[in-house]
């Protein structure tokens, strides 16, 4: 007699649940045995049956860490084709190869889904069975030349070699060779490639960002006075009881909505956003919540499920070496398969964002008697209505502003964030082999739609190469989190005690960097419309007049972020115009500005000098007012003499000195 084998969900590991809450373990021999129909998939925590295996839902809401989706729904999928869908899944959940030690996130089984979705809809249009399609190597071919979404076949490698793994006997299904399976996921890391998240352009993300700080000002004038109305209104009696109180209120005792705003000064503030009642109230403080996760997406580089899980007190402030860093705490499950702290780097430009945020979080919990240790930062505004039965099983609820009304960027000037000419060709330079053109997302005169990874990429673009942000409104909103991010990950602070060494933003800036970095070396040097001086500034222009090969090489944006991602060539912005070196610089320390013009790494352009060359005059001449003997005089005085001297040799031919 075969030995039974059992094996628990993947999604329970490391995670502290009671033991009654637990779903069934699933035994199993050596041939395929799909579970009892009433096999329990989930269970809340007093040890109620949530689902079953037959269910068409599966609800593992007690088994999430994040305000991810937390419903498995087979009912999109074709009655005929669940069965397959059902066992595809559960054999992921309870059987696959994933680490044994390392939990499986509910978010991670929904992918899993989206591809089995997928792959039913395929199977459906061709007439053929679930099994039939992933049992042929030509049929997943077609499957595969068929997708236009990375998101939608992400999870078939894995379901396929969780099925080779199983092998035919367990799984019910035949394998499909590993070297066609590795084929397969060379083809889907294509998709991928092809649909990177843009860099939102510079005019666009700076309108959006003056629009959100603008609302935090605007809630910031109105705190107090919400605050009143809202425990006011949240205090009086519920159900038909208070509909026949309010019948015979003669002295007015509870006001509607409308009478109370007017009471608190709240009625330009309502009649601006088309606040009439508690909900519409409890709304618009959502759209805030959305405003101020939005800010710190923008100031931290953190992902939607990451900024889900910061806590109320999640701002941090740390003094060091460096100054004064602000850090931000929350939890990852990215990369290591099981809930982590983490901390993001940020900087005091999210102070407002953050205390909006604990504003409205610790007036619903307390209203609601909730512990401001247990409560998220984005708590759901339902709460806010007195008739709202709070379920004492589970912790406070996160938002999920998944509700369009809630979403703040629908209430911007649209003017402010269509793509025009500029725009458009700033996403050209940025990645001149996509076809932008042919996208509709991103054609001149549509609307820009923003999303969470968008401000990860961006954040990252501009921070590794500060150079790109030419537009001086943006230059100065991302000022002191560029500044931050650059110095306090390259003092190698990146991983912090409260990080879990894998998973900082400070590897997305890293990854980022060759692509910023390729950027404003090919526009900044490549195509300049200055001449170019210093070492390898008229390396270039000679080169460049003679056709070399070399200059060739570096045309190409292919090769140059080759280059670049191999460490054979860097750049940097300087105040002289840019450096190519590799190796760090100790003249920066010194304050050396005039060392630039004897590296053979450097790129000088005539109209920075100048810039230089203006302060340079106003600082010798401040430091002659005070001591015209001093040491610092003397030193600035010399600088200024080399730079003007350096200015004079290189302008002789040019007719530009002055």
């Amino acid at each position: 007699m075969n030995r039974l084998l059992n094996y628990k969900a993947k999604y329970t590991i490391n995670l502290d649940i009671p033991s009654n809450s637990a779903p069934d373990e699933y035994y199993i021999e050596s041939k395929k045995a799909t579970p009892d129909n009433n096999f329990i998939i989930s269970k809340d925590k007093a040890g109620t049956t949530l689902s079953i295996y037959c269910d068409d839902v599966w609800d593992l809401t007690p088994y999430r860490t994040t305000n991810n989706v937390s419903k498995l729904y087979f009912s999109f999928i074709d009655e005929e084709q669940r069965e397959d869908s059902k066992w595809i899944i559960f054999m992921m959940v309870y059987l696959s190869n994933h680490n044994n030690y390392s939990r499986l996130s509910v978010s991670t089984i929904h992918t899993y889904l989206k591809t089995v979705r997928t792959i039913s809809k395929y199977s459906i249009s061709n007439s053929i069975s679930i099994s039939t399609t992933i049992e042929s190597e030509q049929h997943l071919a077609k499957l595969v030349s068929q997708c236009k979404s990375k998101y939608s076949l992400s999870a078939l490698p894995s379901i396929l070699n969780n099925i080779l793994y199983l092998g035919s006997d367990i799984s019910g299904f035949t394998p499909i060779e590993h070297t066609f399976i590795l084929k397969i996921k060379s083809q889907l890391s294509l998709i991928s490639k092809d649909k990177q998240f843009p860099v939102i352009p510079p005019r666009i993300l700076s309108n959006y960002i003056s629009f959100l700080q603008d609302h935090i000002t605007l809630i910031q004038k109105y705190k107090n006075e919400i605050e009143t109305l809202i425990e006011r209104r949240y205090n009086y009696p519920v159900g038909n009881f208070f509909k026949r109180l309010k019948y015979h209120d003669k002295n007015n005792e509870y006001p509607s909505y409308i009478g109370l705003s007017k009471i608190y000064n709240l009625d330009t503030l309502s009649s601006k956003y088309n606040l009439h009642s508690i909900s519409s109230l409890s709304n618009y403080l959502a759209r805030t919540q959305d405003c101020c996760k939005t800010l710190i997406h923008i100031y931290s580089g953190m992902r939607k499920s990451e900024a889900f899980s910061l806590k109320i007190d999640c701002l941090q402030y740390e003094k060091s070496d460096i100054g004064k860093t602000y850090r931000l705490l929350g939890q990852t499950s990215k990369l290591i398969g099981q809930i982590k702290n983490e901390t993001w780097i940020t900087s005091d430009e999210i102070d407002g964002a953050i205390s909006v945020a604990q504003w409205i979080a610790r007036m619903i919990s307390r209203l609601n008697e909730f512990d401001f240790d247990e409560s998220p930062l984005f708590i759901s505004t339902a709460y806010l209505r007195p008739s709202y039965i709070r379920n004492t099983l589970y912790p406070p609820k996160v938002n999920s502003l998944t509700n369009k009304t809630q979403h703040i960027s629908n209430y911007i000037d649209k003017s402010l964030i269509t793509i025009d000419s500029n725009d458009f060709d700033f996403l050209e330079k940025i990645d001149p082999y996509r076809m932008w053109q042919d996208e509709n997302d991103f054609k001149i005169g549509a609307t820009w739609n923003f999303t969470s990874h968008q401000f990860r990429r961006s954040l990252a673009f501009y921070a590794s190469q500060s150079a790109t942000v030419s537009l001086p409104s943006l230059k100065r909103q991302l000022k002191h989190v560029t500044n931050e991010m650059t110095i306090y990950y390259s003092k190698g602070s990146g991983l912090s005690k409260n990080s879990n060494g894998k998973e900082t933003f400070f590897n997305h800036l890293h990854k980022t960097k060759p692509e910023a970095d390729t950027y404003a070396y090919y526009y900044d040097v490549i195509l300049s419309d200055e001449s170019l001086f210093g070492a390898h500034g008229t390396y270039i222009e000679r080169s460049s007049s003679s056709n070399n090969s070399d200059v060739r090489i570096l045309d190409d944006r292919k090769k140059l972020l080759t280059l670049f991602k191999n460490g054979e060539i860097a750049y940097t912005s300087t105040p002289l115009g840019g450096c190519t070196t590799i190796n760090p610089c100790d003249k920066k320390a010194m304050r050396e500005i005039s060392a630039c013009m004897s590296c053979r790494r450097s790129v000088i352009k005539i109209s920075k000098l100048k810039k230089v060359i203006k302060e340079q005059r106003a600082l010798v001449k401040e430091l002659e007012n005070l001591n015209s003997t001093s040491m610092e005089y003397k030193m600035e005085s010399s600088e200024l003499n080399l730079l003007l001297t350096f200015l004079k040799k290189i302008s002789k031919n040019q007719g530009d000195y002055e």
